[in-house]
């Protein structure tokens, strides 16, 4: 359930940046909006830039293997610091 999500989530995000591409490169070649775009579009690509390095590096690490690990995790730091809180 969770893939079909992930995977319909990333073809509509993939329509909707292709989308905006066309977008861009239309409102270049008109005359009477030069260089309106550029400044949105390229912060546009720089964020994308970002949330794709920021992707490439949790996949790298592994930190998108076992998700469920990294919740009980923080669930049992939790534990902890209310035991300790309680005995302090």
């Amino acid at each position: 359930m969770f893939t079909t999500g992930a995977v319909v989530g990333l073809v509509l995000t993939a329509f909707g940046f292709f989308f905006k591409l066309t977008e861009f490169l239309y409102a270049l070649e008109a005359e009477e909006v030069e260089g309106f775009v550029t400044v949105p579009v390229v912060t546009y690509f720089i964020v994308a830039a970002g949330y794709l390095l920021l992707f490439l590096w949790s996949w790298r690490r592994g930190l998108l293997k076992d998700l469920e690990a990294q919740k009980t995790r923080m669930l049992e730091m939790e534990e902890a610091y209310d035991r300790l809180e309680g005995e302090g």
